[in-house]
């Protein structure tokens, strides 16, 4: 989990340097394309097999608030500090322990209660409401929290009926796809070293 949270912050850091001379539609798609190329490699021998899915609207719904997440994050990234975005983004715990009670029908106790309670005031203190912090980009993160907690949640109940690796594929093939379709529009040919971050 320290791995993964670490891995997040670096490609978030590097969202927000490649933000400065790229279209938020490019970014999203090296970050999309490269990752499909990866997963498709490594599961090369039993891709068609991973394709089957019990869920295809439910996978299709996975990869479109993915994509959205992603995109409103690298989107707020432009204008806001990355601690800014990332702190306002760690909103999307609370929003899982709210929305799983409707969605999922689980129960929350008193203590997680309480906990979402110091957790949005914690929000507040970060989001600044009245202040001139509170502007249209701040909004951005608090929206990529929601999408991204209905990602978890649908995650969640689509592992019911499909494996792992069939969600992961069809998170990054998905958003691979989708970000192809749109980049002749938005494409910036990059500087040799500028595409990397460096």
């Amino acid at each position: 989990m320290c791995v993964t949270a670490l891995m997040w912050a670096v490609t978030d850091a590097i969202a927000k340097e490649l933000g400065q001379s790229y279209s938020n539609i490019q970014v999203l798609w090296g970050r999309f394309f490269f990752n499909a190329l990866i997963v498709i490699v490594l599961l090369a021998p039993r891709l068609r097999s991973t394709l089957h899915t019990a869920a295809p609207g439910l996978q299709l719904l996975r990869t479109a608030l993915l994509l959205t997440t992603i995109g409103l994050i690298f989107l707020s990234l432009r204008s806001l500090p990355l601690i800014t975005a990332t702190a306002v983004f760690f909103m999307a715990p609370l929003f899982v322990s709210i929305l799983a009670v409707p969605l999922l029908g689980e129960r929350v106790g008193v203590r997680r209660l309480i906990g979402v309670a110091l957790g949005f005031v914690g929000a507040l203190v970060v989001i600044r409401p009245g202040t001139s912090m509170m502007q249209t980009a701040a909004l951005l993160p608090l929206a990529a929290a929601l999408s991204s907690a209905l990602y978890q949640l649908a995650t969640r109940k689509v592992s019911f009926v499909d494996g792992a690796m069939t969600s992961l594929l069809y998170a990054t093939l998905g958003g691979a796809i989708v970000t192809t379709a749109l980049l002749p529009l938005h494409w910036t040919t990059p500087d040799t070293l500028g595409w990397v971050g460096l």
